[in-house]
């Protein structure tokens, strides 16, 4: 279901509250460009940075522009929390999770076994997620090849940048690879990933679209190196601004906008490319 392209939708707010209309905006615009699939509540979406109950408004108003594809970022060291953000796919028939590594607590070996056991008897499809960068925990290959032997565990996303254990992934039964790395999106395609969850995606959409499918994005790279010059989503907050699809490039505290200097390269970037 969820092969080919995937859009980790950024979440816009404006005086610090969601701002909804400019949601349905993003979904819209990704759907007229030929992206269906969307992970809501992940890392482009400030996931850690909203309430529970911006979560759920979040999660309604997205399956209601989009109507089905859609993944719930799931993101905890709490077994017990995630279990809880979980209820959401229930609540709005959702199409599974995507569950970051635990951070923070250290967990061992056994101890992460168990914690996404724990969330895999629920009966959800649910995808691994793998970004040591943000979480400063990595779900090493053994721990992976030990739970893709459960059926409701159906995938992972793999944002480390270790093309080497990705490659293991494909080869694993009923398991599929999801890339994490937007710079890595054609490599991604060439080892026999099913598909990619993008930030990218949500200012260029089109562009992912026809990567994946094979063609050549002569600026890909260079939109890659513009966009994430700060940390996600910083500057395609601004890049969404410019393309009238967000009214606000605000981003939730400890993150800013983008710094001057920065969105002056998405200016020149875009006037290179005609946008």
């Amino acid at each position: 279901m969820f092969d080919g392209i995937t859009c980790a939708l950024a979440t816009p707010f404006l005086n610090n509250q969601v701002h909804f209309d400019s949601l349905v905006r993003l979904v819209n615009y990704q759907k007229d460009n030929g992206v269906n699939n969307f992970l809501v509540c992940g890392t482009t979406g400030e996931a850690p940075l909203l309430t529970e109950r911006e979560k759920d408004d979040v999660v309604r108003c997205v399956k209601d522009s989009a109507f089905e594809h859609v993944l719930l970022g799931v993101e905890s060291p709490s077994t017990w929390e995630c279990l809880k953000q979980m209820e959401l796919v229930c609540k709005y028939n959702l199409d599974g999770v995507v569950v970051v590594g635990p951070y923070f607590s250290k967990g061992t070996h056994e101890g992460v076994i168990e914690h996404f056991l724990t969330l895999a008897n629920e009966g959800i499809k649910l995808y691994l997620y793998n970004v040591p960068t943000r979480t400063s925990f990595d779900i090493s290959p053994s721990i992976v090849k030990e739970l893709a032997k459960r059926p409701n565990i159906v995938g992972i996303k793999e944002a480390s940048g270790d093309l080497v254990r990705a490659m293991e992934y494909t080869r694993l039964k009923n398991f599929d690879l999801l890339g994490g790395v937007d710079e890595l999106t054609s490599i991604f395609k060439s080892i026999g990933a099913k598909g990619m969850i993008s930030a990218l995606c949500n200012s260029f959409p089109r562009w992912a679209k026809e990567l994946w499918q094979g063609k050549t994005i002569l600026a890909w790279q260079k939109a890659c190196e513009v966009a994430f010059c700060e940390t996600n989503p910083v500057v395609i907050k601004y890049m969404l601004k410019r393309l009238d699809v967000f009214v606000s490039d605000e981003c939730r505290t400890p993150l800013s906008k983008a710094t001057a200097q920065n969105r002056k390269k998405v200016d020149k970037l875009f006037k290179e490319i005609g946008f």
